[in-house]
């Protein structure tokens, strides 16, 4: 393949190319969040049922004198353990999955991405690989487990605040309402902010594995709220390994939470990889 002799970039030098940027799969992002969501509206249902139902066999006590708290504290404590375990096996399978969708997704983009350049490149597990995923795959069982976790901690106070308030039924109705969407929300939190980090640090791993070393910062323009700095890096080149130093740390295009930024990976002149 004929190098390009004259740079193509501002940050370019002499023989050096840009490869296109990747972005991770939605489709592995909708994936990660419908299997969620599917748990989660089942334990909300479940919930629902069951406290409603047993807060409305006691809501005359409730707004009255007698006090009803041990017994609705004994069933949120059932239902929390019950839940748990779901997730808990949930959580077994569903990030091997998930890490999968996205080792797969991103071989795929970065090979195109090569390709595209007239390159190619054999990949192999790599040591570098393996600990991404050993640690992805760790963090999505906490995340997972977490979910049920946060979800009973806050219905917990949300039941016991509505008994001291004497508070009624469709009150009650209307913060379990609020707090599936809160839990609904996190679940796609978690879903689009795995899949982007998951993913961007595999290929920052590919490209450090096919001897590329340097990156340009690309900054999403998808994103709304986008942070100032982020914007401000877009553009500026930097070291795969160590990462563009914004504010004082250095960080990963895609690593910090709800950053969609991405780089775009330089291929020096002599890189190894083996021309199409």
């Amino acid at each position: 393949m004929k190098r390009w002799k004259k740079p193509q970039h501002k940050f370019l030098k002499a023989g050096e190319i840009l490869l296109r940027p990747i972005q991770p799969n939605v489709g592995v992002n909708a994936f990660y969040y419908r299997e969620l969501l599917k748990a989660i509206q089942e334990m909300d249902k479940s919930i629902s049922y069951w406290l409603t139902a047993r807060y409305d066999k006691h809501e005359e006590q409730i707004t009255g004198d007698i006090d009803p708290i041990s017994d609705l504290a004994s069933l949120l404590k059932k239902l929390a353990s019950k839940w748990q375990e779901r997730f808990a096996n949930l959580s077994k399978e569903l990030p091997k999955k998930f890490i999968s969708l996205v080792v797969t997704s991103q071989e795929s983009a970065f090979r195109a991405s090569l390709k595209n350049s007239g390159f190619e490149f054999s990949f192999k597990p790599t040591i570098r690989q393996k600990q991404i995923i050993k640690a992805a795959t760790i963090e999505n069982v906490e995340l997972i487990n977490s979910i049920p976790n946060q979800y009973f901690d806050q219905i917990h106070t949300m039941v016991m605040n509505s008994v001291m308030q004497g508070g009624d039924l469709g009150g009650l109705t209307k913060e379990l309402q609020n707090r599936f969407q809160i839990t609904k929300r996190r679940a796609a939190l978690i879903a689009r902010d795995q899949n982007q980090k998951v993913f961007s640090t595999l290929n920052v791993a590919a490209s450090l594995d096919a001897g590329i070393t340097e990156g340009i910062w690309r900054h999403s323009p998808l994103r709304r709220n986008a942070r100032k700095t982020h914007l401000e890096a877009d553009g500026k080149r930097f070291n795969l390994e160590k990462g563009l130093s914004i504010n004082g740390k250095y960080t990963q295009p895609g690593q910090e939470i709800n950053c969609n930024c991405t780089y775009v990976a330089i291929i020096p002149e002599n890189d190894g990889l083996k021309p199409i």
